[in-house]
């Protein structure tokens, strides 16, 4: 054999196995984009009624991250499940409907609870402060400066922090939107769509906020729930809501 075959074959088996690693057991990122996936799929096709492959192609892959470009999903009707995976068969992505309710985020083979009950405990520095802005927002005040109180809350910011707080403040205003009126309607405002574009306007400063773990998943519980709501076109008089809410919390 010449040497150049033994390099070919080598690198062949290289390639083989990293593939075979990524399969086994996908990065994070992979994991994170194919449940993406397949949750935004599974309430538009089982709440809102939609195409998967509209979808799929229009709320999902438009936007232009090319991680979702690639990703591929199944839909399983008689069961409310959809699959989701990178070049269809990497990142085990599955959300489950379940009727009345939404659509639960899990991964491939294991239970899971609906999105709003995933966030199970917050750290007290966390807590104390998205209750104070939860009970600001019940009495239809919005935060002008959000950045201070997410540093306290456990964020990092790696860039420019003045820039930072301004991207912040972008994205509070907009998902502040439902306590500034009497009566919001989820159906008809642009709240998610303003609030990727918002990411997409401005990646490299999007990039520089590090949230702590606790937020990622208290931020996934609340938009997926704000999603729902959306496909639902719920409407009605959300502040009162948010201060029965924030009642009960006191108590």
């Amino acid at each position: 054999m010449t040497l150049l075959k033994r390099i070919f074959f080598a690198l062949l088996l290289i390639v083989a196995v990293l593939a075979l690693g990524v399969w086994l057991k996908p990065p994070a990122l992979l994991r994170v984009g194919a449940n993406y996936t397949a949750k935004i799929v599974c309430s538009n096709v089982f709440l809102a009624g939609r195409d998967p492959d509209e979808v799929l192609r229009v709320d999902v892959q438009a936007p232009g991250i090319a991680l979702l470009k690639l990703m591929h999903v199944s839909v399983d009707r008689e069961r409310g499940v959809v699959h989701a995976g990178f070049l269809g068969f990497i990142g085990d992505g599955l959300a489950q409907w379940h009727p009345g309710k939404g659509c639960t985020v899990l991964p491939d083979g294991k239970l899971g609870v609906l999105d709003f009950g995933a966030t199970k405990l917050l750290s007290e520095k966390f807590a104390t402060v998205y209750r104070m802005l939860m009970e600001e927002n019940a009495a239809g005040k919005t935060h002008p400066n959000v950045g201070p109180l997410l540093l306290k809350a456990g964020f990092t910011f790696l860039g420019d922090e003045d820039e930072a707080f301004d991207f912040v403040q972008k994205l509070a205003d907009i998902v502040q939107r439902p306590i500034q009126q009497d009566n919001f309607d989820f159906g008809d405002d642009k709240m998610i769509r303003d609030a990727r574009q918002a990411f997409h306007a401005e990646p490299r400063i999007a990039l520089t906020v590090k949230p702590p773990a606790e937020a990622l998943m208290f931020y996934r519980s609340a938009a997926g729930l704000a999603q729902d709501l959306r496909l639902l076109k719920a409407h009605g008089p959300f502040r009162s809501v948010l201060q029965e809410i924030t009642a009960r919390v006191g108590d």
